[in-house]
């Protein structure tokens, strides 16, 4: 890879729809962690909330007139791809398209070009790539890696390996502790926390225990994660806009999470009012207390005492698994 290449991939969620270009660049010496002959530099972001899992849950109507709409969103970002001149698009859907029917599916497909559905398998390396690839200043190469990947219709987890010459998944589990399934969980029991978290940790204790111990501290992705982060910066003013990007790598501890749903438990519309200020009753508080609950509940069993959040998601991971296949077309 003698020069740079401009890539973008826009991926479609439960939740929204998200574009991503970013720069491959060659670079001259290895990293502490792999000696990747390349790096990642974002060019361009964009989001914009389309809830296609919420529709499905819906049906009928809903459905079509989601899928209408993601199709507009896709294009715009396709569009906007094609100004930043990058040289290759790639439209990806995760669990939500994985759930739509072949009719659904071929309207999508007809409206979207490049369109790729990705298997859970496949979800779960571009989580850990996103995961570890981001973060490789905070893992030791050699050693079982854990990262979650908590998105809005499932929860990931992955655990890998990263050397000088590879990067490995080892074993993967898609649970479904998204956050959106949580927080119909939540509205069933009337907002009831402990309710939630006295059955969360009752489905967590009986799942099967991961294969592979996973050494030093969890990689979490996911808005739960990185909104925690975000409202606990120091100095943080509720007022300025969201931005992920800026708590990448920030550690957060359990005890944390514990003071936060205490929090949610005791002061819930002060709590609002910081987790999302511009819209404290539009949902964002329900999704963040019911996501980190599940995180809190599955970190504690597999015995861990904090987490380290990755502002980087599963389209970041898509870029370097490009990447990769770039780097090994040249070789070969």
């Amino acid at each position: 890879m003698e020069t740079s290449q401009r890539i973008a991939v826009v991926e479609i969620g439960s939740r929204a729809i998200r574009l991503l270009v970013a720069d491959i660049l060659p670079v001259v010496s290895g990293t502490s962690v792999a000696k990747h002959s390349f790096r990642l530099e974002p060019v361009a972001t964009g989001w914009k909330e389309k809830a296609l899992g919420k529709a499905l849950d819906v049906g009928g109507a809903r459905v079509t007139q989601a899928i209408s709409e993601i199709a507009d969103v896709v294009r715009t970002f396709d569009a906007e791809a094609d100004a930043l001149n990058a040289k290759r698009t790639v439209v990806f859907g995760t669990a939500a398209v994985r759930r739509l029917d072949q009719t659904q599916l071929a309207r999508l497909g007809a409206s979207v070009r490049n369109l790729r559905v990705l298997s859970r398998a496949e979800e779960a390396e571009l989580s850990f790539l996103a995961g570890v690839m981001g973060l490789r200043d905070k893992i030791t190469a050699g050693n079982p890696v854990l990262v979650i990947d908590q998105g809005s219709g499932s929860m990931e987890v992955v655990v890998g390996n990263v050397t000088d010459r590879a990067v490995e998944v080892l074993e993967y589990r898609s649970y479904k502790l998204g956050t959106q399934e949580l927080v119909n969980a939540l509205a069933e029991r009337r907002g009831d926390i402990a309710a939630l978290r006295t059955d969360l940790a009752a489905r967590v204790d009986g799942y099967e225990r991961l294969s592979f111990v996973a050494v030093g501290d969890p990689i979490l992705l996911g808005s739960a994660a990185t909104k925690l982060a975000w409202v606990s910066r120091k100095g943080a003013d509720p007022r300025d806009h969201y931005s992920p990007g800026e708590v990448h790598g920030k550690v957060i501890s359990l005890t944390m999470i514990d003071k936060v749903i205490d929090l949610a438990r005791s002061k819930p519309e002060a709590l609002r009012q910081v987790i999302d200020p511009r819209r404290p009753h539009g949902g964002e508080f329900e999704n963040v207390i019911a996501g980190l609950l599940a995180i809190s509940t599955f970190l504690r069993r597999e015995r861990k005492r904090q987490m380290i959040v990755s502002g980087h998601g599963t389209r970041f991971g898509l870029v370097w698994k490009l990447a990769f296949d770039m780097m090994i077309e040249r070789v070969n």
